[in-house]
């Protein structure tokens, strides 16, 4: 590792991730990576603000980070957000509070760029065997899908269903009632149905799903029975669709105190896991494909390694 450390922050809908680290000769070294679930999209469906309570977390959060970063004498910093903060009607006053309390400077970034640079740090870690790869990446607020053949972004999509806008409108028990379950299946199967047929109608059958982000994780995660979690057990680790199903067929059985206890499955992602495990089966679905690549490397490593290439 050499001194000349540089750091990156994704402030997402539900979590605020940082990574520090090194990139050169294509390889990612990473000195520590940080993760804090802070819901800044919670009850945003219903209010279009982030909350109080929400954003006073994610400054601490921050705040934490910023001190981290300090400690580890970082020479550069790239700080994105996405779904929620381009969508928030109070975004811009959080932006400069994040500023004023850490020195921190936050670019919010589009869906497109968002779903390019996820792209960007799913390859510096997965191998497939197929010549082109779909890429979608659950957050808590949108989920990103990536067509890519070789090395090239040939189509880029961003849908609003994510697992916190998704849970927030549909579920109310606990556990979820099937009425429940069902509206929110159809809204997230029509959403991935419609855009399959504008955007993703003529892709290659010789390709590869690859699943990123935090449900992606959490499910293989469970399936390895994973109590002290590991990236690189977790990176090319492939989930078939039926252990899928069957993990989302015990989730909805359960109360959330009941799901954490589940060996692998991150405290604070005991709700949105359905409908995390949702999106995630409708894709398998849609797309004809019966397992997919987990890759633990997602948006966060590639924010670093963009801004590692810009600024070397």
């Amino acid at each position: 590792m050499t001194k000349d450390l540089c750091a990156a922050i994704d402030i997402g809908s539900n979590t605020i991730r940082l990574i520090i680290g090194e990139y050169s000769s294509g390889k990612l070294r990473v000195a520590t990576k940080e993760l804090r679930i802070t819901r800044l999209g919670k009850g945003f469906h219903h209010t279009g603000e982030i909350s109080e309570e929400s954003a006073e977390k994610s400054l601490r959060a921050l705040t934490e980070y910023s001190n981290i970063i300090k400690q580890f004498g970082v020479t550069s910093v790239a700080v994105c957000a996405t779904a929620v903060m381009r969508k928030a009607k109070n975004a811009a006053r959080l932006v400069d509070d994040i500023k004023k309390q850490t020195e921190l400077d936050v670019r919010v970034i589009s869906g497109d760029t968002e779903a390019r640079l996820s792209a960007l740090g799913v390859s510096s870690t997965i191998q497939t065997r197929a010549t082109s790869t779909l890429l979608f990446d659950v957050g808590g607020g949108s989920t990103e899908f990536i067509f890519s053949h070789g090395n090239t972004v040939e189509v880029a999509m961003s849908l609003p269903i994510g697992v916190v806008v998704m849970y927030e409108s549909f579920i109310k028990n606990d556990p979820p009632l099937a009425s429940e379950l069902d509206a929110m299946n159809a809204q997230i199967r029509q959403a991935i149905i419609n855009m399959k047929g504008e955007s993703f109608s003529a892709i290659s059958d010789n390709f590869d799903i690859v699943f990123t982000a935090g449900t992606a994780t959490t499910l293989a995660a469970i399936k390895l029975n994973m109590g002290d979690y590991d990236p690189d057990v977790i990176n090319n680790y492939v989930v078939t669709y039926d252990e899928v199903k069957s993990l989302y067929n015990d989730f909805i059985l359960k109360t959330n105190p009941e799901r954490e206890k589940i060996i692998g499955l991150e405290k604070g992602r005991e709700d949105i896991i359905i409908p995390g495990a949702l999106i995630a089966l409708n894709v398998m679905d849609i797309f004809g494909v019966d397992a997919m690549v987990i890759s633990d490397a997602s948006l966060l490593e590639g924010i670093l390694i963009d801004h590692i290439k810009k600024n070397t």
